[in-house]
């Protein structure tokens, strides 16, 4: 599911917000750090009128290299969010199993210090000292499942943040000494020898090393190329930029709805032997993990293959993507000493060397007068007390999502483990779904419901303008005003406690017991229809929160530190993320009820919590919304074109 995070809510973009499409949700506000002024507009000077950059897309206005970017996001999104829908599956069936300890990870010992031991005796011993690695007789999952399935859910909570924690300092580096292309061939080049190594058990950890370092170096500069293919003077300009991030973003929806439908197919196809596939009865298979690894490596080998078409696509069309900007002198000394070293090393000189090292040694500088014509601001810790009251409610709201996201993101986590353990994927008693497919819902839902929000969103928007300049009495509030963003982001926040309220629903349907030697017999599940109405609620909530959210960031901060707010909006996605890892823990605490030797919704109360916390987040941001607004409705004192963007956030209630 999206992740914020991804992206790929705030893709479709602008949909909610009507403004353009300059970052994502679930699955995204890192992509957008370097792009905007303190009024929302990219920072990013024009690109060089060369032929590359002038060739248009099938006779449109729009460059080929928007192309280029569409396809190399889509394959890019692809093999990550294929790969996700395995992560937490691959680490409690095989990576975390006790009869596949001889291809533990590298670093387990490590990870086991951090994050908990699942074989510590005092968790999983019994009374009379027998270690409980079975539980025979019982309905109740042995201790050592348990904390398998918290130990997962550990890693891919700090795994998911950190995806959203290194694109900062992968595009403070591009910016400072590399440059965008070559850090988004570095990123790929990491991110697909990675997927690669995912297919090798005792690398696992190493893999995902790779994997944060990799997206931390390509998410954020493959957007700011995006940016460059655009000039920024004239409307017909800002809205061709806007639709071409709309596009993009639709690239990003669509990596993320066929990666788990393929990288489920395959999974399900290549294990000779699941869980979910050897008996239509509901009656869980003993296998070994031998028998199911070659399912996941698979669906890891398949993200591999995705990463490298994206580079594939990068580089074959990099002709069409406008240049890097030139560096600052003091940094191109050491980004030109570097190349010289290397070329000496190769005994050829470097392409243009003395050209650019005679400009650096002028001191005159390399870059063209877009560099010399940014405005001047104060100090950054000037500007930080000049708005600190500002800069303290926007945190506060920021500290009120990260709870959103911690609930939201349990769309890789325990929805994903539920889906694939405890929902009827059994259509027609002829085919069953496989349970990665339940993620491939939340991004074709996007798909959907943008338009249709995008749509709702620009009446409001028209019907308000039109009451306030109008000299007839006004309409009731409710009908002429659309609501305030913080008040669109509590409604969001309640949609996905409504949602989680659905999965609880589900789960509370769900009937299992086990037999003598532990196996663990269903004898109803939850309906599969459920788990889809659940997941298209909170998709709406998710549009609710992560571009509105992300549009009101750009228009409250004041000029010069539109960047430092956005970074700030960013963190809620990182500690939305380990909140979620955290979260998912509890999800094997509880118990439900038990009769006869059978156990009805086990998990229906974690859902429930989870519903809790989203309505009273909900709650508190809907109380506390006339106490921000006082604070960041105000016009920036440094920015007067933050309060003419400010009617994008709504007037209403």
């Amino acid at each position: 599911m999206t992740a914020p995070a991804d992206a790929r809510a705030s893709s479709a973009a602008t949909a909610a917000v009507g403004q353009p499409a300059v970052g994502g949700g679930a699955v995204a506000e890192e992509e957008n750090v370097r792009l905007l002024d303190a009024s929302g507009a990219p920072t990013i000077p024009p690109p060089p009128t060369s032929t590359s950059s002038r060739s248009r897309l099938c006779g449109s206005r729009h460059p080929v290299g928007l192309l280029v970017l569409f396809a190399t996001e889509a394959c890019e999104r692809f093999s990550y969010y294929g790969m996700r829908a395995l992560l937490v599956l691959y680490m409690i069936h095989v990576l975390f199993r006790r009869d596949y300890e001889e291809a533990t990870p590298w670093g387990m010992g490590i990870a086991k210090a951090i994050f908990g031991d699942p074989d510590d005796p005092s968790k999983v011993a019994r009374a009379g000292g027998e270690r409980a690695y079975s539980c025979p007789g019982s309905a109740i999952p042995c201790a050592r499942e348990i904390e398998v399935q918290a130990l997962a859910s550990r890693v891919y909570g700090t795994y998911t943040a950190l995806v959203y924690l290194t694109p900062v300092a992968g595009g403070a580096i591009a910016d400072r000494y590399t440059g965008q292309r070559f850090m988004v061939l570095l990123g790929g080049f990491l991110m697909a020898i990675g997927h690669f190594l995912m297919a090798f058990p005792k690398a696992f950890f190493l893999a995902l090393f790779f994997l944060v370092m990799g997206n931390g170096a390509f998410k954020p500069n493959c957007t700011v190329q995006l940016g460059r293919l655009y000039r920024l003077s004239g409307s017909a300009q800002s809205q061709l930029r806007q639709t071409a991030f709309n596009l993009f973003y639709l690239g990003i929806n669509v990596g993320a709805f066929f990666a788990p439908i393929i990288v489920g197919a395959l999974r399900a196809m290549r294990g000779n032997a699941t869980a979910e596939y050897c008996d239509s009865s509901g009656k869980t298979c003993l296998i070994s993990a031998d028998a199911d690894i070659n399912g996941y490596h698979a669906g890891f080998t398949a993200a591999g293959i995705g990463m490298c078409i994206s580079l594939v696509i990068y580089v074959a069309g990099s002709a069409h993507l406008a240049p890097d900007d030139i560096p600052p002198p003091n940094l191109q000394r050491t980004w030109l000493a570097l190349r010289r070293t290397a070329s000496r090393l190769r005994g050829k000189p470097a392409h243009h060397e003395k050209d650019f090292l005679s400009t650096v040694s002028d001191g005159s500088s390399a870059v063209p007068s877009a560099s010399t014509s940014m405005p001047s601001h104060p100090p950054m810790s000037t500007m930080i007390w000049q708005h600190r009251h500002r800069i303290a409610a926007f945190a506060a709201m920021v500290l009120l999502v990260v709870l959103f996201w911690g609930v939201y993101e349990q769309g890789g986590n325990t929805v994903q483990l539920f889906a694939s353990t405890e929902a009827d994927r059994n259509l027609f008693h002829r085919f069953t779904v496989p349970s990665e497919w339940v993620q491939a819902i939340n991004p074709l839902f996007i798909i959907l419901f943008t338009p249709m929000m995008s749509v709702i969103s620009n009446m409001l928007a028209k019907t308000s303008s039109s009451s306030s300049s109008s000299n007839s009495a006004p309409r009731p509030r409710w009908r002429c005003q659309e609501p305030h963003a913080l008040t669109k982001m509590s409604v969001g926040c309640m949609l996905t406690a409504a949602a989680q309220v659905i999965m609880a629903m589900a789960a509370a349907a769900v009937r299992v017991r086990r037999d003598p030697d532990g196996t663990p017999v269903f004898l109803s599940k939850a309906p599969l229809w459920m788990l889809v109405v659940a997941i298209a609620v909170q998709t709406v909530g998710e549009l609710l929160v992560s571009p509105v959210g992300l549009n009101f960031t750009t228009t409250v901060a004041p000029a010069g530190m539109t960047s430092f707010f956005v970074g700030i909006w960013m963190t809620a996605s990182f500690f939305g993320n380990f909140l979620a890892g955290m979260l998912g823990t509890l999800y094997g605490a509880f118990e439900g009820t038990q009769s006869d030797g059978e156990v009805q919704g086990q998990h229906a109360p974690f859902f429930l919590l989870l519903a809790s916390l989203a309505a009273g987040n909900a709650a508190l941001l809907f109380l506390v919304r006339a106490a921000l607004r006082k604070y960041l409705d105000a016009a920036p004192a440094a920015s007067s074109s933050s309060s003419a963007a400010s009617s994008s956030t709504g007037t209403g209630v």
